[in-house]
């Protein structure tokens, strides 16, 4: 039975999501329970900036490397990795500078607490997005044992940390991102150690790869910033137009979507390497069935879940982070939806980039940013935080059909381009 989990992929990177998870509610509910609640709202928008600095470097460097490196001979993955570790370091200092300069050379409502979260994260954010990358590259390598004891090994260091700073009452907004990004430090190390005689560093391999990996990274990169900034950015939207408080009533809302995250995120995590790997095993029949059953598999994993937060969602939000959080059952109900219809469509993306279609994807977010643009901030404007939840479903909503529609199209055309390969090369042999 041991044998058995330690070799079920899906199993261990549903236990790798379900710490992971498990690690940042709890980390949520500590500073939501002990701190105002404007701290935990800007917690909650220095978050939401590393979500998009992650979504850019998966777009260029971490889904190639996961859809190229199958194809590759062995020899030539060494190279290729190092060269990932290459582009990842430049990403995030330029990310690290322009926060900086942000932080430094900007101004906001509130100040000098915005301008605090932003130097915090020209500090720590690089070795989040590591810790991340590093995670994304050990599930394309199918290594998911070893990515659930890094980050258990994370969990721990993190909780000790955050616990500490609000037993002595010294947690606030930029501590908790330093606690953070002191685990990630710990957790990246430990994984270039193990991983540092499978590493080759090439400056001109580096050069070369990156200018491979651009012809697919491009377009993921267009799709994945106008998503990041449709879906994952309303906690800076809400205090902006707001205040951090009510950010805080977002954070929390979203926070029982912890219940979710595992299942969505572990699935998420396998898809890409599963599709690509049945793609190069069993061609187009191989991925069709795949992304198919990974949406089929998606939605039956979630429901019991989503029904859950349907009944439940107000009173957990309470439970969870008091009485000074009352009455965020609607935003939970709209927000469950929401990551429901994502979890369903999570694998269409990734069978339109296995088959280099980048550009689809780009163009179903573009209609996403769009109606976020259209719609989405006049309902922030004009309701707060029930009305970002609004624009967080709508947006769901949208790119769920387009998903639907648009891997159809694409694998229909697919069919007959072989087809019509095949009726070619019958002419030329006869």
């Amino acid at each position: 039975m041991v044998r058995g989990v330690i070799h079920n992929r899906r199993l261990l990177s549903l236990l790798d999501q379900a710490v992971i998870s498990v690690t940042n509610m709890c980390t949520s509910v500590i500073i939501g329970r002990t701190c105002p609640k404007a701290q935990f709202g800007l917690y909650a928008s220095g978050l939401s900036l590393v979500l998009l600095l992650t979504a850019i470097q998966s777009a260029i460097i971490a889904v190639p490397y996961t859809i190229s490196r199958p194809q590759m001979r062995k020899e030539e993955r060494a190279k290729y990795k190092g060269s990932s570790i290459l582009h990842e370091m430049l990403l995030v200092s330029l990310g690290s500078v322009v926060l900086l300069y942000i932080g430094l050379c900007g101004s906001g409502r509130s100040g000098g607490d915005l301008r605090a979260i932003l130097l915090t994260l020209s500090l720590v954010s690089g070795v989040i997005c590591f810790r991340d990358f590093a995670r994304r590259i050990s599930y394309a390598e199918l290594h998911f044992g070893f990515a659930l004891v890094l980050d258990g090994i994370l969990s721990l260091l993190q909780f000790l940390s955050i616990g500490i700073l609000a037993w002595q009452h010294w947690l606030t907004a930029s501590r908790a991102l330093l606690a953070v990004g002191l685990a990630s430090t710990c957790a990246s190390a430990m994984w270039v150690i193990v991983n540092w005689k499978t590493l080759s560093f090439s400056v001109s391999h580096a050069i070369a790869s990156f200018r491979i990996t651009w012809g697919l990274g491009r377009w993921l990169l267009a799709s994945s910033v106008l998503w990041s900034l449709s879906v994952d950015q309303y906690p800076w939207l809400i205090t902006l137009f707001r205040a951090p408080a009510d950010a805080a009533i977002w954070a929390s809302g979203f926070g029982v979507m912890a219940f979710l995250n595992p299942i969505v995120l572990a699935l998420n995590n396998d898809a890409a390497p599963r599709i690509s790997n049945d793609y190069a095993a069993h061609g187009l029949a191989g991925l069709s069935r795949s992304v198919n059953r990974t949406a089929t598999v998606a939605a039956l994993l979630t429901l019991p879940i989503f029904i859950f937060l349907l009944i439940f969602g107000s009173r957990l939000v309470e439970l969870i982070y008091g009485p000074k959080f009352s009455g965020a059952g609607p935003i939970v109900t709209l927000l469950s939806l929401g990551v429901w219809f994502y979890a369903i469509g999570l694998s269409f993306p990734y069978g339109m980039l296995t088959l280099k279609r980048a550009e689809v994807d780009f163009a179903i977010n573009l209609a996403c940013i769009a109606s976020f643009l259209a719609v989405g901030i006049w309902l922030v404007c004009l309701d707060g935080v029930l009305g970002a939840a609004y624009s967080f479903l709508l947006v769901q909503t949208v790119a769920l059909i387009l998903r639907v529609a648009a891997f159809r199209a694409v694998v229909q055309s697919a069919r007959r381009k072989t087809i019509e390969t095949l009726a070619e090369k019958a002419v030329t042999w006869s």
